[in-house]
């Protein structure tokens, strides 16, 4: 992992981009590590004892804005919880592939393909969740048109589509004075 991110520099980039306070980003990311929100990829520690700092990544980044996102909207830990699983989903027409010789790769994990394009500068990501009226998260994934979404029965058992312009989130932190990766 190239450029690492302690929970103090992840604070002052989510506040950068949010206009909130570095103190409470700083919280939230120490809460919703400690329930095992960034648990979709490993973190890297200082060492090994009890007091080892975490190190993250642009791709828990992007995660801490969507789960502060969903923070305001009054999402609790649980359904944030069902966020970190599907935040890695993208649909197969939407999943980026590159070309080898005689074979074709394809990007399975949502959240990265989304951070990789960010940071070469395409925005026209969404996020697209399907939950019901009590709250209840049902599925999504990560999509380039909302429209497409998952098949129209999911609607049946999940009647609410929430789509997350992914733009606007993304865009000031990756840019490139916010000091990502890129």
């Amino acid at each position: 992992m190239s450029n690492p991110m302690t929970v103090k520099d992840m604070a002052y980039r989510l506040a950068a981009a949010t206009g909130q306070s570095e103190t409470l980003h700083a919280r939230q990311v120490r809460h919703w590590a400690q329930h095992g929100l960034f648990g979709f990829e490993a973190l890297e520690r200082s060492g090994e004892g009890r007091t080892a700092s975490y190190f993250y990544n642009d791709r828990h980044l992007a995660a801490a804005r969507l789960y502060a996102l969903f923070t305001a909207m009054g999402w609790n830990i649980d359904q944030l919880g069902k966020v970190s699983r599907l935040i890695k989903n993208i649909g197969a027409d939407d999943a980026p592939q590159v070309q080898h010789d005689g074979f074709v790769q394809i990007e399975r994990n949502g959240l990265k393909a989304v951070v990789d394009a960010a940071k070469a500068g395409d925005f026209d990501w969404c996020f697209g969740v399907y939950s019901d009226e009590t709250g209840a998260v049902y599925g999504g994934s990560m999509m380039r048109d909302p429209a497409s979404g998952y098949p129209n029965l999911l609607h049946n058992l999940a009647p609410v589509f929430t789509v997350i312009a992914l733009g606007p989130l993304f865009r000031r932190l990756f840019a490139s004075d916010t000091g990502s990766e890129a």
